[in-house]
């Protein structure tokens, strides 16, 4: 009877669905509303140019070693999120309503063919209207789907509270994924992935791409470029939550990360739009904070080479500031008339057309000169996919052979209580890069530059 009432009658005639009668069509239909500034915003600059107003209150400091930064190929995020959501969120209709009055987390995105009443929040002016855009358009859909989904994730929550005393509050928001437990405080709760946020007048397109492009900090420096002190922040919040999972955003534009161990490396995608569709922000959400959770076949944090020192290390940075640092320098450029409007970074002039261009490849098939993190189309399905990570987890020191090529060493964080004053040549890094000969997986490295987890045991 449903198929001939399909055939006779044109889906626009149809009585929409109910999100829980399809979970899974739902998300993968779901768009974010498109997001309009109000007047009384700060004024954007132009497309394709910095605002120059990210004074954030971070300096170069010699415990934050965030090394280097390495990209994650948008396609394999692509395909790895809608085959997450293809696997795990059911498709059969649940019989639950569309919110949780207990829990307060309900479906709030609009998708086609289904019936959802969109929450009307208004044109954002400050920060803490486009927070709101955040929290209340697609984590709190998140949240409903994953407590449907999944058993494990029901005490966990969205928390606002945790930037309440930063400084840089008007700035930088943070949201935690977290769980308190019966008789802990917020600040106590444990916390699986941060969600920062910035407005769109303060972080624009270019500089969102410059953020998520940058290589590295520099260590011989006194004072850091915007997306620097960015990443400062991004990485003094998880570092003092012990929460190597984060995903930054504008709402415009979404950045899905990740520290190593050691906290010397990270991991980030490029720029993905509100609107994607590839994958589109739920899919891609959903996907990132079961990952980050350990729930069953998530993407694991690859092992790389860093000083077994640097893993202990979370009581060894100061508290945060409470008060502001003074502004940084002025920018040498502005984005006034006749002005070019360009940050001083790594970013070509090509790259600024629409500050949403895409990342481009180098000759050697590497974004940005970074190490790549992609699966074979094929290892996709469950059985291989499952494996591949296995084999990366368990296997990371014999991927390869090699002469040993020794990096720059730079300073470990110095705290005579903390740390081991032994003279055993640990103020270098230890992480060797290799030039490889062999790559015996293939499933998720490229050629150049691989790195290996150093535990004084290489493979011949």
């Amino acid at each position: 009877m449903e198929k001939w009432h399909a055939l006779l009658y044109p889906a626009s005639w149809q009585k929409p669905k109910r999100a829980p009668s399809n979970l899974q069509e739902y998300i993968s239909k779901a768009i974010l509303p498109s997001m309009a500034i109000a007047s009384c915003a700060p004024q954007l600059p132009p497309q394709g140019h910095g605002a120059h107003r990210n004074h954030l209150t971070a300096r170069p400091e010699i415990w934050r070693r965030l090394e280097v930064l390495h990209s994650i190929v948008p396609e394999y995020f692509d395909n790895v999120s809608k085959w997450y959501v293809g696997r795990y969120i059911p498709s059969n209709d649940l019989n639950v309503p569309d919110g949780d009055e207990v829990r307060g987390d309900q479906f709030t995105l609009r998708s086609e063919g289904f019936d959802v009443q969109e929450r009307m929040i208004g044109y954002p002016g400050n920060m803490d209207r486009v927070v709101r855009w955040v929290v209340e358009f697609p984590l709190l859909t998140v949240e409903r789907t994953l407590h449907l989904t999944f058993q494990q994730t029901l005490e966990w929550t969205f928390d606002t509270s945790m930037s309440d005393l930063d400084v840089d509050r008007e700035l930088f928001r943070t949201v935690c994924w977290t769980r308190t437990q019966v008789g802990e405080t917020t600040k106590d709760a444990e916390c699986a992935l941060m969600v920062f946020i910035q407005p769109p007048w303060i972080m624009t397109p270019y500089e969102l791409k410059s953020f998520s492009d940058c290589p590295g900090l520099r260590i011989d420096t006194e004072t850091y470029k915007g997306k620097e002190r960015t990443w400062s922040k991004v990485w003094d919040y998880c570092f003092r939550k012990k929460c190597h999972w984060f995903i930054f955003t504008t709402y415009r534009g979404w950045v899905f990360g990740a520290f190593s161990r050691g906290w010397t490396r990270g991991f980030a995608t490029p720029v993905f739009q509100y609107n994607s569709t590839s994958p589109n922000i739920l899919e891609g959400l959903i996907f990132w904070i079961s990952s980050a959770m350990g729930l069953a076949d998530g993407w694991h944090i690859p092992e790389v080479a860093e000083p077994v020192t640097s893993h202990n290390l979370r009581s060894t940075i100061p508290a945060p500031p409470l008060h502001s640092f003074p502004p940084p320098p002025p920018s040498d450029t502005s984005w006034g008339e006749g002005s070019l409007g360009c940050l001083q970074d790594s970013l070509s002039e090509n790259s600024l057309e629409d500050g949403n261009s895409e990342t481009r490849l180098s000759p050697d098939g590497l974004l940005n000169n970074k190490m790549v993190l992609y699966p074979d189309p094929n290892a996709l399905a469950p059985g291989t996919w499952r494996e591949s990570i296995s084999k990366w987890d368990g296997q990371a020191n014999v991927l390869t052979t090699g002469e040993e090529t020794p990096r720059a060493g730079s300073p470990l964080p110095q705290d005579p209580d903390d740390m081991d004053q032994s003279d055993d040549g640990s103020d270098d890094s230890t992480v060797v890069e290799l030039p490889p000969t062999k790559n015996a997986l293939g499933l998720w490295l490229t050629s150049n530059p691989i790195e290996m987890r150093f535990d004084d045991t290489y493979l011949e």
